[in-house]
């Protein structure tokens, strides 16, 4: 290989003479570079200059790729972490905590000896006490279904069923595809398993992207932020001043652009301050402060 004048190199002739020397390496016989002969000691530096370059380059991009990787790994990880108690994931979402037990453990029949329909969601936690990040949106979306038709479950789930198999997508609630393509075809169907008229169904269809809206995606489409309703009516205007982040104090409802917890807000709340104070100290509305208490105060309360 030639090493040229401007840094750039083409091709670097080497005459090699390679008796073992004993230390595991090779004696180079001579190297030209642009009309300069570097033979013995000089060539064999510079050959392993080179070497030893190349060497750390593949390194470098070894290492930016595993690290690519691992970052991908963590970010999946994070969201597919246990981390809301039945509890809490139900007061965020404003649903029953039967109904959300139910979504993701199945009903059971009297006596517990059999089961009259299979979960919808399915928990990524091993002992099934509580919802990862990618559970807890499937619930919020779940929400927007069952929350005015009362849909029976096990025709949700067919439905579901339906939408994996025609989009070739594992979790349909959760992923992006089910934002664009899914919807028309999951109410489609759902209708056709329980004669929803077509009114209902386009109303069903505006509630399911009320829901969706308040999903922020990555580039991959998985969800990486959910901006919870705070109150259980009013929805399709309803603002949206909390958001959940798992990648944020702990995936714990935070205010939307200053990271603070709602538990901390509630504290100062209950130790005296007002919510003129909590806004001018956060520098936004007493109206986004107030929103903020709800998703603490009544959870508590409840």
């Amino acid at each position: 290989m030639r090493v040229r004048p401007d840094g750039f190199s083409t091709r670097l002739n080497v005459a090699l003479n390679r008796p073992n020397d004993g230390t595991g390496k090779y004696r180079l016989g001579c190297v030209a570079m642009d009309g300069v002969m570097l033979v013995g000691v000089g060539a064999a530096k510079l050959s392993t200059m080179l070497i030893e370059s190349g060497a750390i380059l593949k390194k470098a991009d070894f290492c930016g790729e595993l690290a690519n990787n691992m970052a991908k790994r963590s970010a999946q990880a994070i969201l597919s972490t246990p981390a809301y108690p039945f509890v809490e994931a139900a007061h965020y979402l404003n649903i029953p905590l039967s109904t959300l037990r139910a979504w993701c453990l199945g009903q059971g029949a009297a006596g517990g000896k059999t089961q009259t329909f299979r979960p919808v969601i399915r928990l990524d936690a091993n002992d099934r006490r509580a919802l990862s990040f990618l559970n807890l949106v499937e619930a919020h979306v779940l929400a927007a279904i069952r929350r005015r038709h009362h849909v029976p479950l096990p025709k949700v789930r067919l439905a579901l069923s339906y939408v994996s198999k025609k989009l070739n997508i594992d979790r349909p609630l959760a992923r992006a595809a089910f934002q664009t393509d899914g919807i028309d075809l999951f109410v489609e169907k759902l209708g056709s398993l329980i004669n929803v008229a077509r009114d209902g169904q386009t109303e069903m269809k505006d509630m399911i992207r009320d829901h969706l809206k308040r999903i922020d995606r990555d580039t991959a489409g998985l969800p990486i932020r959910l901006f919870l309703f705070t109150r259980k009516d009013e929805i399709k205007e309803q603002p949206s001043p909390v958001v959940v982040d798992p990648r944020i104090a702990f995936g714990r409802p935070v205010l939307a652009g200053r990271s603070v917890p709602t538990a901390v807000l509630a504290d100062r709340f209950k130790a005296g301050d007002t919510l003129v104070q909590l806004a001018e100290d956060y520098d936004t509305s007493s109206q986004n402060i107030e929103e903020a208490l709800r998703c603490e105060l009544e959870r508590k309360a409840a």
